[in-house]
């Protein structure tokens, strides 16, 4: 996995989560936004939902045992060599119809370490009409994107990783930059898959063309000795009492 990493700059793993501890978060987060919107028991239409001002929800106990479950801190530290830690802030999203996000890297939102990794996790199903998650693979080191990583990839842009700090809009529009085509990578994702990004990797999502939200989470790791992005105040390492390993 970490050739896999160093390669293509992500990796996947399926069913890596307890499929019950996700459909617990998911129900969490449905019953969370009814009690301020008017949402259908099924979690019909919806736009600009704010999810990720949320954090209330974002860090309460059914999604913590799911985004920072004892397996997520070993997987980690196996990967980084050494003990980890996680922000504290959650990047929680609820992604309505015809909504989508465009072309960015998570290094131009959260400095200090140089190792951190995201974790994306899909709450809700995503198969691809529902939008999920693209990977423009091996793009965090392929010489062809050797000024878009000088420019924008050493940027400060936006504070929360929406539209103020995407690099384009229109996933196209690399490729017509770049003068080659881009290997975007992506995949069917359901309740309990992850998958592990580069912070240097450029990614999207697909538009979500179906009639239900798409619900993820992206949890962000790096090695506990490394810098800290002052921005983020709260960091969390592995408790001694977390839930066992799935």
């Amino acid at each position: 996995m970490r050739a896999r990493l160093d390669t293509d700059g992500y990796a996947m793993i399926r069913s890596f989560l307890s499929r019950d501890d996700v459909d617990t978060a998911y129900d969490f987060i449905l019953q969370s936004l009814r009690e301020r919107l008017p949402l259908a028991p099924k979690g019909p239409i919806q736009k600009n939902i704010g999810l990720i001002n949320r954090q209330d929800v974002a860090t309460a106990e059914p999604l913590r045992r799911i985004t920072e479950h004892k397996s997520l801190y070993e997987l980690l530290e196996r990967l980084l060599g050494e003990e980890v830690i996680t922000t504290g802030f959650k990047w929680l999203r609820a992604v309505g119809i015809k909504e989508f996000t465009g072309v960015h890297m998570d290094r131009v939102f959260l400095g200090g370490s140089s190792r951190m990794l995201t974790v994306w996790i899909p709450i809700s199903k995503c198969p691809t009409w529902c939008g999920p998650i693209m990977v423009a693979r091996g793009s965090h080191k392929d010489p062809a994107y050797a000024e878009i990583q000088r420019t924008y990839g050493e940027s400060k842009v936006g504070a929360d990783g929406t539209a103020s700090g995407w690099l384009y809009d229109d996933g196209s529009a690399l490729a017509r930059d770049l003068g080659r085509e881009v290997e975007w990578k992506s995949a069917n994702f359901w309740p309990g898959d992850i998958l592990i990004l580069d912070s240097r990797v450029l990614h999207m999502t697909a538009t979500n063309v179906s009639e239900e939200m798409r619900i993820s989470c992206d949890t962000r790791w790096q090695p506990r000795s490394d810098p800290r992005d002052p921005k983020i105040t709260s960091w969390h390492a592995q408790p001694p009492d977390m839930p066992p390993a799935c």
